[in-house]
């Protein structure tokens, strides 16, 4: 037997012999399966039941399948095909769990304005004051997270147990060491790559910069877990601070007096040599010298055509409040990048010992 919800009573339809009870029949039933019968409101007023079929397709939300879902609602935007405006596209609920739980744990994410990652509840669960509340709930597994594909773990850390105890005694902000990493053994951030930090700025694309007097380097530091530490500048003569806009890395040497800039977008400081092919032609399009013929260059041809056009603006002198100046107000640095250009930003004003940067 099936209970139909609808109307209220027992359905005696017997699907295993294909047909349709006596007392179904009376009732005016002539389908087994409850989808197709009519309700017991439209059967009693003497309406035609009319209802609506819902397809649904589940795929999980691997990238290509992504693509498709954004492909799908742009052709639905251009109604192309009316039926298009009916459907709607929901990923697999299983697989948009994981991919939650893998940014949690990669990324060092921003949530209501605050960097979140997952290494912040170990740090919780080792803390004198929260440990005690916080690890009968919250096992050390869940905290390294090391099967990737592993639900369980995140289904435990979004516990009402878990945070009724975030709530209840975190009343700060968390403190997290990223440089160097405390937990795990990784050569990109291990102990010693930074030996006298002195400066530090937030830069482009979850990533911080800072300044290393000692070493006398720059590194960039990205927000991924763990934080992947590269050189950015090296050579340079105490580094004390750096400050970041508009694309260029700005910092202050001590014992030269002088604020270099680095450029990290590669769109400020042009340097054809170190410019791919689709930053010379942006730069190109900016300033109207991009043809359409130009996309058959290659890229040596292209590093000529603005190169010449440098030479032709640095040669060009302009007039500022009466005094005469070159358009070229960058000259060349000591320090090295292997893949940003370096030069030491001209100044009228002689710095002495310059420790403090901002934009």
């Amino acid at each position: 037997m099936s209970f139909d919800a609808r109307s209220g009573h027992v359905l005696l339809a017997r699907v295993e012999h294909g047909k349709v009870c006596n007392e179904c029949i009376t009732l005016g039933h002539i389908f087994i399966e409850l989808a197709l019968r009519s309700c017991n409101r439209c059967r009693n007023y003497g309406h035609k039941c009319v209802k609506g079929a819902v397809l649904a397709i589940a795929m999980d939300s691997e990238s290509k399948n992504q693509a498709a879902f954004k492909e799908f609602e742009k052709s639905r935007e251009t109604m192309v095909d009316p039926c298009l405006s009916l459907t709607s596209c929901f990923p697999d609920a299983v697989h948009v769990g994981k991919r939650i739980s893998r940014s949690f744990s990669n990324w060092f994410i921003i949530v209501q304005g605050y960097r979140i990652n997952r290494v912040l509840l170990r740090t919780l669960r080792n803390d004198p004051y929260v440990k005690e509340h916080l690890k009968p709930h919250l096992s050390l597994a869940s905290c390294r997270n090391k099967d990737r594909m592993d639900v369980e773990s995140f289904l435990e850390i979004c516990s009402p147990a878990v945070q009724t105890v975030i709530k209840e005694h975190i009343k700060t902000s968390v403190v997290e060491t990223i440089v160097p990493e405390k937990y795990r053994v990784y050569d990109g951030n291990k102990t010693g790559v930074l030996q006298n930090p002195t400066g530090v700025c937030v830069g482009p694309h979850g990533t911080i910069f800072v300044a290393d007097t000692t070493k006398g380097k720059v590194f960039s530091a990205r927000l991924h877990y763990p934080v992947d530490v590269s050189e950015v500048c090296t050579s340079l003569e105490q580094p004390a601070s750096v400050a970041y806009g508009d694309g260029v890395l700005y910092v202050a040497e001590k014992i030269t007096g002088s604020v270099v800039c680095i450029d990290i977008e590669g769109n400020t400081v042009l340097n054809p040599m170190k410019m791919t092919v689709a930053q010379i032609q942006k730069c190109l399009k900016d300033r109207n010298m991009f043809h359409p013929d130009d996309r058959k260059l290659k890229k040596a041809a292209l590093q000529k055509k603005l190169e010449d056009w440098l030479k032709t603006v640095k040669s060009r002198p302009r007039n500022i409040d009466g005094v005469q100046e070159s358009q070229d107000n960058a000259q060349q640095s000591s320090a090295k990048s292997t893949t940003n250009t370096v030069c030491t930003l001209k100044s009228s004003t002689k710095f002495t010992n310059p420790v403090a940067l901002c934009h």
